[in-house]
Formats: C-alpha cells, sequence, structure tokens
C-alpha cells in the first residue's frame, strides 16, 4: 500500500505520462506494439553519481519514549532515539526522462530525478545495525525537460519543476505487553509484536531546475554531465506512524515528537551513465 500522498501523485504523474506517451505513439491511437517500443526506445535512466557540491542535513537530537494503552488496557512503551546531525550526506541520484514528443533533433517531456539520501537519524535502541541500515530519507525532483541535439553524439537540456523532502523511517518496533501477547488492540484491529513504529513527515515543493549534457559513446547508451539546483527545506510536524492493517497515528505531546530534519539548499554536478535514444 502506498502511504504517502505525494508519492502517489507523483506517481499518478508518471502513468498519466506514460499513457499520453503511448497515445502519442500509437497510430490513431490505436495500439500499435512498433510505434510503442520505437517510444519506449526514447526513454532515457541515468544512473549517476556526485562530482562536485555537497548536501548538507542537520537536526537536533531527540531521546524520549511514551507509553501507549490499548484498548483491552495493555500498555506498550516505545523508545525513540533521533541522532543530531550537522554533516553532508552522500546519496545515489537516478533520473528518468519520458517524452511526450520527439523527433531526430528534439525531445520534450516529463523528468524525475531521485536522491536516495544515506543517513542514520533514527536508530531503535537495543536492536542490531547493519553499515546499510539507512534511513528511508529521500527527495524527489519532478518536471519538463527540453532536450536538443547540438552534434550529433552531443545533446543539450534543461529541467524545471518542484521537489519535495520526505522520510517514512522506521523509529521502534511494537514490544508484547506480556508473554504470548498477540499484539496492540485498537479499533477491531490487532498489531502484532515487531510491527514498525515509523517517523513519517515531508516539505512543500520547492522551484527545483537543472541543466545538462548527455554524449553517446554508442547507440543508445550515454554519459552525462548535469548541474542540479536542489531547494533548501525542513521536514516538520513529523507523525509517529504505527503500520498495520490500518495505519494507527500515535498522538504525543509536542516535546515527544522529532525534532525538524532540514535539508540545506545545494549547487551539485554530477557524472552518470545512462540508457535510451
Amino acid at each position: 500500500m502506498i502511504k504517502n500522498l505525494k508519492i502517489k501523485k507523483t506517481l499518478l504523474i508518471i502513468f498519466t505520462t506514460v499513457i499520453l506517451s503511448s497515445f502519442y505513439s500509437s497510430k490513431a491511437f490505436g495500439f500499435d506494439w512498433d510505434s510503442f517500443l520505437e517510444n519506449l526506445y526514447h526513454w532515457n535512466l541515468t544512473l549517476q553519481g556526485n562530482i562536485y557540491g555537497d548536501t548538507y542535513i542537520y537536526n537536533d537530537s531527540l531521546n524520549t519514549s511514551f507509553t501507549v494503552i490499548d484498548e483491552y488496557g495493555d500498555d506498550y512503551t516505545f523508545y525513540i532515539n533521533q541522532n543530531a546531525n550537522h554533516t553532508k550526506t552522500s546519496y545515489m541520484p537516478l533520473t528518468l526522462r519520458i517524452p511526450l514528443f520527439y523527433n531526430d533533433n528534439l525531445s520534450i517531456g516529463f523528468s524525475s530525478s531521485q536522491r536516495y539520501f544515506q543517513t542514520k537519524i533514527f536508530e531503535e535502541i537495543g536492536s542490531i545495525t547493519h553499515d546499510y541500515d539507512y534511513d528511508n530519507l529521500m527527495g524527489v525532483a519532478v518536471g519538463v525537460y527540453l532536450s536538443v541535439k547540438v552534434l550529433p553524439r552531443l545533446w543539450i537540456f534543461t529541467t524545471l519543476g518542484g521537489a519535495y523532502y520526505y522520510l517514512n523511517t522506521t523509529a521502534d518496533t511494537l514490544k508484547p505487553s506480556w508473554y504470548g501477547d498477540p499484539g496492540l488492540y485498537w479499533d477491531g484491529y490487532f498489531y502484532e509484536p515487531g510491527t514498525p513504529l515509523k517517523v513519517r513527515g515531508e516539505t512543500d515543493y520547492k522551484f527545483f531546475f537543472s541543466i545538462g549534457m548527455k554524449y553517446y559513446i554508442y547507440s543508445g547508451i550515454f554519459l552525462e554531465l548535469t548541474y542540479y539546483h536542489f531547494p533548501g527545506a525542513t521536514i516538520n510536524n513529523m507523525s509517529y506512524i504505527l503500520e498495520g492493517p490500518v495505519d494507527l497515528k500515535i498522538n504525543v505531546s509536542p516535546e515527544k515528537l522529532p525534532k525538524p530534519i532540514t535539508i540545506e539548499e545545494s549547487h551539485v554536478f554530477t557524472l552518470g551513465i545512462g540508457i535510451g535514444l
């Protein structure tokens, strides 16, 4: 189940773009495999690495706990450990461009860039953590791109749109209240021991743009150099959500809520390799 409203909206935009793109590539709006595949070949997918510019994330620390009493009177205590941060973070950028119109010298369409930040802001107390156990903290930038061929193998492009950040990570898990406890019971649902307690929050959209070039080293394979302007934003008003058959929001006093997480504005150059015509 997709639980983040902005993710739903982004996926809806992508789905709508794919449908419109399929219509464009069809013959008289009748499905044609050759036309559809021709359009698909013009999608661009690029895996990128950061070569200049840093992204900083900072937040204060929080060590707190709260207790939830279910409808049977059983009590469940959660412990929250939010690590203080004021450091640059690494991430894996990925960009997808889907054309709505293209010819031999021009392409116009929809672009989506994702940055998966490697942070450990929240840690479950007493659990075993690994180097690869990162928060689910992500930046998403969506917009419209224009790409123009300037040399037989060289294209330049620019993207204008909006970006936002969201967090959906595990802060603790539900522990049994007593031996053999089937779990927390609320409003007709059981939440079994081991159910993750999530911290969720997101920012509003901010203006985003990028400009770059791609050079084909082989048919359908290119190198891409891109400059990104990513906006700064702060994730406020985060919530504690107990996942289950129906997500349960846990209401706590303001001082027990997670501390705001700020992603600073960044100017980043990336170098990547991509596929697509």
